[in-house]
């Protein structure tokens, strides 16, 4: 995982999870930050 997600967030403007080599979300990155389960689940 990027060393500093914050600040990709910042430039990027689509974010996409894999796991086990398969996209598993695809969105923009307040997406993300907003939704607790999914910050808990990719950010923590």
């Amino acid at each position: 995982m990027e060393q500093n997600v914050r600040a990709a967030f910042k430039i990027v403007e689509r974010v996409y999870v894999l796991k086990l080599g398969k996209i598993v979300f695809e969105e923009k990155p307040e997406t993300l930050f907003q939704d607790e389960r999914l910050r808990k689940a990719y950010l923590a």
